[in-house]
């Protein structure tokens, strides 16, 4: 359907105050443009599903456009609770980026249903570069080393999680997935937290552990600290470490891989 009045199946409560995007989709009319913070269009008005006009999280219906970003937490909670909520599946997630709603080139996960984009941060993309080639040097004959890329946690086009870790060692060095990997597929997943730091913890670990991956890092940039977790049981990790930002260790699966992961020069970046 084309026109301000046309229904759109992707909508977004909107409030563009925080690096994090979380989005929820409600059925409700297009405006023609866009107030950038909040809606000013008037469209949602009478609507029980949503905030009234010009208040905190009110809707933002920019024509053929997601738009919107409030941090993890209360607004979710509240946002869940409200009349007429749905969540997104991959199935629909990938309906949309082949209808050019959502940008290929953005870090968009599904989580529970919800959509999230996070910003990148010059800090959080020099530790996923670093990364990415130490792991290269040390490791690149033995695994694949992919960056942020999703994981498909099942088969299932109704799930209701796409995560995309920061990095993971896949295996196969040569392999070509003709899908995103599997869990089975993962010797470690790395997390890079900045914003990121309690949805990664509270949502995406438990997530990891209830499917099985080995091994997952937090790299905790505010706290200057890498956690390291493993042996997944029932939803959680059984044993957790911390190492140093800097500091030499190895992964579990790769024990004689012992090496500094990050450079020095990433405090002098962090303040």
């Amino acid at each position: 359907p084309h026109g301000p009045a046309a229904v759109h199946p992707f909508v977004s409560v909107s409030l563009v105050e925080s690096e994090t995007a979380a989005f929820y989709p409600l059925f409700a009319r297009r405006a023609p443009g866009c107030c950038n913070r909040l809606c000013r269009t008037g469209a949602a008005r009478g609507s029980r599903n949503v905030p009234r006009r010009g208040a905190p999280g009110a809707p933002c219906y920019a024509a053929g456009r997601l738009m919107g970003a409030t941090t993890w937490g209360a607004r979710e909670a509240e946002a869940a609770a409200l009349p007429g909520l749905r969540r997104f599946t991959c199935r629909e997630v990938h309906d949309m980026e082949r209808a050019g709603i959502l940008d290929e080139d953005q870090r968009v996960e599904l989580l529970g249903g919800q959509l999230f984009v996070t910003t990148i941060h010059p800090p959080h993309a020099a530790a996923v570069s670093q990364l990415d080639r130490r792991f290269q040097r040390a490791l690149g004959d033995r695994v694949q080393v992919v960056a942020q890329s999703p994981l498909r946690l099942s088969d299932d086009l109704d799930d209701l999680n796409l995560p995309q870790p920061d990095l993971m060692l896949v295996v196969g060095a040569d392999r070509v997935y003709a899908d995103h990997p599997r869990p089975a597929d993962v010797h470690l997943l790395i997390e890079v937290s900045d914003t990121t730091l309690d949805r990664d913890r509270l949502v995406k670990l438990p997530l990891y552990a209830a499917h099985a991956i080995p091994e997952a890092w937090i790299v905790n940039l505010a706290e200057r600290r890498i956690e390291v977790h493993a042996e997944p049981r029932g939803g959680e990790f059984l044993t957790r470490a911390t190492e140093p930002l800097t500091g030499r260790f190895a992964p579990r699966r790769f024990p004689s891989v012992r090496r500094q992961w990050l450079p020095e020069a990433l405090l002098d970046l962090l303040g």
